[in-house]
């Protein structure tokens, strides 16, 4: 072994316990909460977003495949997806959406599904053809473990959510969610869009134009696309985020409901349905849009 790699071993070895202690002390201070909370009667927030595999169980998983950790701290999946109740009114509006709209046995695909937390809910309301996949193997693995321990009929699969390749059948209803505005700007170790271009109404039109016809011809007549962008309004106002040099980077890409509407018309959707919350740095919106016949 040369000292290079011996280097760097012994500093793997060294982050892997950081990793480990920051976990075992943030595992322990959520134990505390609920035992506290349990002591007190306290009844914990019903998720809306729920799964019969427990979360210990599924942070469990996370910890295996090394999903718990990201980038150097806690990873998103770990310390809030699997609590977020409904603390999050634009995942609540749209699951809640196709939830009440679509028929249970109707075909579903959940693109950039993460650990499947969506996904399972959907099969945990009823549904019975659900599938979905994401860009990252950790995810994708995290979610096949929970479907194996839950006894889920679905598929996961890794694939790329602006070009996918294993999507091969037509749905009633794909959700786009929590993840486009962000792939765009590079968040998942893709190329991100320059910023210079991200600034301009023809790139913003475009990328978006080129997302919906990735999934037009997978969607039956009548079925429903539902998706999530930063809205333009940001350009004109100060994020909480201001000061931050990585906040414009990331959400630099946005689009007016004119621009959504725009590019739907251009590849066969109509607008059914918009809702923009301020719960994100940058405002951002969710649209419902609809396959025309």
């Amino acid at each position: 072994m040369s000292v290079q790699s011996l280097k760097s071993l012994i500093a793997t070895t060294a982050n892997n316990a950081r990793a480990r202690r920051a976990l075992f002390k943030y595992d322990l201070n959520l134990a505390l909460r609920d035992w506290k909370n349990s002591l007190l009667g306290r009844t914990p927030p019903q998720p809306v977003i729920c799964s019969r595999v427990p979360v210990r169980t599924i942070r469990k998983f996370m910890k295996q495949r090394g999903l718990a950790f990201w980038n150097g701290d806690f990873s998103w999946w770990y310390t809030w997806a699997l609590e977020r109740g409904d603390t999050d009114p634009i995942t609540n509006y749209a699951v809640g959406y196709l939830r009440e709209n679509v028929p249970k046995d109707a075909p579903v695909l959940v693109t950039g599904c993460g650990t499947g937390i969506e996904l399972f809910h959907f099969l945990e309301s009823g549904f019975t053809r659900v599938e979905g996949f994401d860009c990252l193997q950790p995810c994708v693995d995290v979610a096949n473990d929970v479907a194996k321990a839950g006894g889920y009929n679905t598929r996961v699969w890794l694939d790329d959510g602006f070009k996918p390749q294993g999507v091969t059948g037509t749905y009633d209803a794909i959700l786009a969610h929590r993840w486009l505005f962000t792939a765009w700007g590079g968040n998942y170790g893709n190329a991100p869009i320059p910023l210079a271009e991200a600034k301009t109404p023809a790139v913003r039109e475009k990328v978006l134009t080129d997302f919906l016809s990735q999934y037009a011809p997978h969607l039956n007549a009548g079925g429903i696309i539902i998706f999530e962008v930063c809205d333009a309004v940001a350009d004109y106002r100060i994020s909480p985020d201001y000061g931050r040099p990585d906040a414009d980077k990331i959400f630099a890409v946005r689009q007016t409901p004119e621009q959504v509407k725009k590019c739907a018309a251009l590849t066969g959707f109509d607008v059914v349905d918009y809702k923009m919350t301020l719960n994100n740095p940058n405002p951002t919106t969710c649209y419902i849009l609809r396959k025309r016949a």
